[in-house]
């Protein structure tokens, strides 16, 4: 082959690889840059509660209540899908320790119930444990609200179509945190408007409701295989979160 003829066909064969042109060959590295947007909140927070919705363990909170003193809440979750949550002082008007559980089919309220003729039990007053099955949704006078965060709310939190505006957020919490609120006044809010954090591997590490603030106390740990309900079912009762009227004080019986 010609000296010209060769080079032509190499100019051929690079043409799909550089080109053969004039200009100066492209900088190294420059065709791999590429500029990536930063994920808005709403698709941030979606991607920390997808990895919430897999993720079992076990972990420890500090929880405020509103118009309340901070107390300890114990939390599991289950590899089988069932959860409990320990609320110390969290019925009757805050003298009564309660658990949140739920089983394959239900959620129970297990507590300690007032001795007949009283109004409540002190907050250490030992018993026997029974549990309540509640009614689906949980009535307001029952429903804590602490057990939604890690149930029921977490799938609507990663919803485009759920009526929610969310943004950035700071609260006293590790992960990253991001405000919640409802955008339609005339549709419930599928969860409670409010501040929520998650770590990268979808561990709630704190949360602002309108029930109070909870934030993590150290690290998760490993889930149980299953959470038992800590007492028997019985029909009931349960126990109100508000605190009972005092008993009525018989009546002195007068002598005819």
């Amino acid at each position: 082959m010609r000296p010209v003829h060769a080079l032509l066909a190499l100019c051929v064969l690079a043409v799909p690889l550089t080109g053969c042109s004039d200009g100066p060959p492209p900088k190294p590295g420059a065709s791999a840059t590429r500029s990536v947007a930063p994920q808005e909140p709403r698709a941030q927070l979606a991607g920390l509660v997808a990895a919430a919705l897999d993720h079992r363990y076990t972990a420890s909170y500090t929880y405020t209540p509103k118009g309340g003193p901070a107390r300890k809440v114990d939390v599991a979750l289950g590899v089988d899908g069932t959860w409990r949550i320990d609320i110390p002082n969290g019925a009757l008007g805050g003298t009564a320790n309660i658990s949140m559980v739920g089983t394959k089919d239900a959620v129970h309220q297990c507590g300690v119930a007032p001795a007949p003729g009283t109004a409540s039990p002190a907050p250490a007053t030992p018993g026997p444990v029974t549990c309540v099955k509640l009614a689906a949704p949980v009535p307001a006078k029952y429903d804590v609200r602490v057990q939604h965060l890690f149930t029921d709310w977490l799938a609507p939190l990663t919803s485009r179509s759920a009526a929610l505006s969310v943004a950035t957020a700071k609260f006293d919490a590790p992960g990253s945190c991001f405000s919640v609120e409802s955008t339609s006044a005339s549709i419930a809010a599928p969860v409670d408007p409010g501040t929520y954090c998650f770590a990268t591997d979808g561990v709630l590490t704190g949360a602002r409701i309108s029930a109070g603030t909870l934030v993590l106390l150290g690290a998760a740990a490993a889930p149980p295989a299953t959470v038992p309900l800590p007492g028997p079912v019985t029909a009931g009762p349960p126990l109100q979160l508000a605190a009972l009227p005092p008993a009525p004080t018989p009546t002195p019986t007068k002598k005819p």
